[in-house]
């Protein structure tokens, strides 16, 4: 029977903080925006904030409870997946199983409620990033808009011939390197802020245990992202 995935008592709605808290890349960030190089950083940022929220918003998608359930558990099913293997990853490395473990340690504050090792046999694997970003753009005009968009930040960010000449500006008769081009920078600030407001606004609503005014600011967070865009998309020329 279909319901609102936001009325569901489910415990792991909360391991979305958990995990997001736990191996948050915000001290990356705030180590290096004011160094060398730091113009590029916007292009890393916005590609990753775009494919995790494309992950989460399809995790609460559909309303559908059985549905709703059985994507919660392929989702963390995911996560446990890849830390059992960076984990082993560094293990076979030369890294005790120990340090490596400690890595992946959450905050005294969070309190898993299953665990690390419970992955469902014959798991499905969460839909490839590019289906993803098909469906989150289908509301939009083209609706395939967003998979172009992850392509091109994937440029900047794999350093490719095409992401280069956007990393590189000639003014005051000089050469500049690391400088994004405007349309670089006026996609990733649109594709940044829609990632922010779908993942901000998800956790702000799980941490308030589905509070009314948590939903309200969601959906204020998805306007002020949508206003974003169309001011962005006059520059970079997408959707």
């Amino acid at each position: 029977m279909p319901v609102d995935p936001w009325a569901l008592n489910d415990p792991t709605l909360h391991e979305v903080i958990a995990y997001g808290s736990a191996h948050s890349n915000l001290e990356t960030v705030m180590r290096t925006y004011d160094c060398p190089g730091n113009a590029v950083i916007p292009a890393f940022a916005a590609r990753m904030l775009l494919e995790e929220s494309a992950r989460l918003q399809w995790r609460f998608a559909d309303p559908d409870e059985e549905v709703f359930k059985a994507r919660a558990k392929q989702f963390f099913d995911e996560f446990r997946v890849r830390r059992r293997k960076t984990i082993g990853t560094l293990n076979n490395g030369g890294v005790p199983r120990t340090v490596a473990e400690r890595l992946f340690t959450e905050p005294v504050n969070v309190v898993m409620g299953v665990s690390h090792d419970d992955i469902g046999k014959g798991r499905v694997q969460i839909p490839h990033v590019s289906t993803l970003l098909r469906e989150m753009g289908a509301p939009y005009p083209e609706p395939g808009w967003l998979d172009v968009a992850y392509s091109l930040l994937s440029q900047v960010v794999h350093a490719t011939s095409l992401g280069s000449l956007h990393t590189i500006r000639f003014y005051d008769s000089e050469w500049h390197g690391d400088d994004l081009s405007p349309e670089m920078t006026a996609l990733a600030l649109d594709v940044a802020c829609l990632g922010a407001a779908v993942i901000i606004g998800h956790s702000t609503v799980v941490l308030t245990e589905l509070d009314e005014a948590a939903k309200t600011h969601y959906r204020n967070l998805r306007r002020a992202a949508h206003e974003v865009h169309g001011a962005a998309r006059l520059v970079h020329g997408l959707d």
